[in-house]
């Protein structure tokens, strides 16, 4: 029998509860299979509450293993998966660009670092390499460039009568990427180890890559085309190229300008 005051359990012979000190008298007592509803809700207010899921966290790893299927696929078959993409894979495109736009000053740093490092060992003063200059600006910088250079080729693919839009080639570019960011992975790690030789052969190699992913997009373009109508290829990348290295030579110039700027302002004046 239970206490219909506390809920704890009572011997059917007991005079008072032990829980409580409530005398036993007919009515107040129930028997084992029907207690009381306070007995009830104090046993339920005794079990804790199951912790709430963190939603961000389980989004963020739903997204991480999306990407992670979707590098694979990218490494095991470039173009063929980059002809299959379109925007519904838009994240994953996004996630690519924003890795390599990252990694590729990161090697910068890393190898500005060694050699300012070097220099200190016999100068007894090593200059600073700010981060913000080498990094975070040209990060942005290549953010840039991926959205106009996506831009141009959706001008360009809709002059060839291309049916897409500018989250399909995105999708698609980043696709592309997947390969020269697992170099630039290699070539940051052992640069981060002070491996120079290694880190540049691996860093060149992904730099290749990059510039054979970023010519093989307006030929996955070119495969989506039903029709001979349009503008034909060949003028596309004629087109496309113009238009980048304009684009090439007017944020080059502006970073270049930057981080002497920054060098020359801290010690040794950019060594002198």
């Amino acid at each position: 029998m239970f206490c219909s005051k506390c809920g704890i359990q009572v011997e059917a012979d007991s005079k008072f509860c032990g829980g409580c000190g409530t005398q036993v008298v007919g009515g107040t007592i129930q028997s084992d299979s029907q207690p009381s509803t306070r007995a009830l809700q104090t046993l339920a207010a005794s079990v804790p509450a199951p912790a709430p899921q963190n939603e961000y966290v389980e989004k963020a790893k739903h997204t991480s293993k999306q990407f992670y299927q979707f590098a694979i696929q990218s490494l095991k078959r470039p173009f063929s998966t980059c002809k299959e993409v379109n925007d519904g894979q838009k994240v994953n495109g996004i996630i690519s660009l924003a890795l390599f736009a990252f990694l590729f000053p990161l090697f910068s740093y890393f190898v500005t670092r060694n050699v300012s490092r070097g220099v200190g060992s016999f100068t007894g003063v090593s200059p600073d390499i700010p981060f913000g200059s080498f990094v975070i600006q040209p990060f942005f910088y290549a953010l840039l460039f991926f959205a106009v250079f996506v831009g141009v080729h959706l001008a360009v693919g809709k002059m060839m009568k291309v049916e897409t839009n500018y989250l399909s080639i995105l999708a698609k570019y980043g696709s592309l990427l997947v390969l020269p960011i697992t170099g630039l992975l290699i070539a940051n790690l052992f640069a981060l180890l002070s491996l120079s030789a290694i880190a540049t052969f691996f860093f060149f190699i992904s730099l290749a890559l990059f510039m054979v992913a970023s010519f093989s997009l307006l030929f996955t373009l070119n495969a989506e085309k039903t029709s001979d109508s349009g503008l034909d290829v060949f003028y596309g990348l004629i087109i496309t190229n113009i238009v980048m290295v304009i684009f090439y030579f007017i944020v080059g110039v502006s970073i270049i300008n930057q981080i002497i700027g920054d060098l020359q302002s801290g010690p040794l004046g950019f060594f002198m």
